[in-house]
């Protein structure tokens, strides 16, 4: 039937084959982790600067809240300045009106 030291020679065969493949998975899982590690710093680093620049532009936001109604009172200031010159530039455009008509002696 079977050879005395069979059995023991397929158990150690496969505690061989087990072995060797534990081997190879494990040094499979050290050369995938050492890129995951590379990229796990390189968006760390990414993700440290999209906090920094969020940081820095959160006034903006509070900014454009204010911007119309700081606008509005702003028009609202320079409104008599606009009347002014506009009838400034009225006055202008009648002296030079005057100033090309021909002379009647």
């Amino acid at each position: 039937m079977s050879a005395p030291g069979l059995p023991l020679l397929m158990t150690m065969v496969s505690v061989l084959a087990l072995w060797a493949l534990l081997t190879t998975l494990g040094l499979g899982l050290l050369l995938v982790v050492k890129p995951l590690e590379s990229i796990r710093v390189h968006l760390e680093r990414i993700a440290m600067g999209v906090r920094a620049i969020e940081r820095e532009t959160a006034p903006i936001a509070d900014l454009g809240g204010r911007l119309p109604a700081a606008t509005a009172t702003l028009r609202d200031a320079l409104e008599p300045l606009a009347r002014k010159l506009r009838g400034f530039d009225a006055t202008l455009a009648r002296a030079r009106t005057t100033a090309r008509a021909p002379r009647r002696e």
